[in-house]
């Protein structure tokens, strides 16, 4: 929609809000309202999910100790900003290592403009510094996954046509582990199933347990 097109929508809305009748019918005026607020957030440059919360994850990546030290770093780093812009920050996950690091967490954060500001802290998050966990004192580079998600409203439950679904299944591989029993290596099967669904771009790989190897 074009920005003149917008403005004009916008006059059309706040027009309509002055109406006696406005309120007639509270679900049509409730869909006016929530549009007039995400036509005036993408006239401002945003979407209608910048104002609103976001779900923060750290996963670390390669690197070990190190990697989940650097997670722990980057939560420390994002938790004292939430406390300066005043937002609310809640740990809805986290597991952490022996030495206090975060190999995965996940952080709701509330307050105005939250996703829009934090938006593009999403991606990989190299750190290269001498490991302290190093005894020969070299350097070290670490990798931390930071995805950034808006919180949605609660919706229904969605219905899907099976029709609409595509099952795929790749060929199960195997791959040695580490026992933790008998302290030897066992080969662990597995393989993958897709789900596509014609509504979406990307498909859905999923890991699942077949038959031995």
């Amino acid at each position: 929609m074009e920005k003149e097109q917008i403005q004009e929508r916008i006059k059309e809305i706040e027009a309509a809000m002055q109406q006696p009748d406005f309120w007639s019918d509270k679900n049509d005026a409730q869909a006016l309202i929530k549009e007039l607020h995400d036509l005036k957030a993408e006239a401002e440059g945003g979407n209608a999910y910048d104002r609103r919360g976001s779900i923060v994850s750290l996963v670390a990546g390669a690197g070990g100790d190190d990697a989940e030290d650097f997670a722990r770093m980057l939560f420390e780093m994002y938790r004292k900003y939430f406390e300066k812009r005043g937002w609310s920050a809640r740990i809805l996950h986290e597991n952490k290592n022996d030495h206090g690091g975060f190999r995965n967490m996940s952080i709701e954060v509330g307050g105005k403009n939250v996703y829009g500001t934090l938006k593009n802290e999403y991606g990989v998050h190299r750190l290269v510094r001498i490991s302290p966990f190093n005894a020969s004192q070299k350097r070290h580079t670490s990798f931390v996954l930071v995805e950034v998600l808006p919180v949605i409203e609660q919706v229904g439950v969605i219905e899907l046509d099976e029709k609409d679904l595509e099952i795929t299944k790749r060929y199960p591989t195997c791959r040695s582990a580490q026992a933790k029993s008998s302290g030897g290596a066992k080969s662990v099967p597995t393989f993958f199933i897709r789900i596509s669904w014609s509504k979406t771009i990307a498909p859905m790989w999923r890991s699942a347990t077949p038959r031995a190897c």
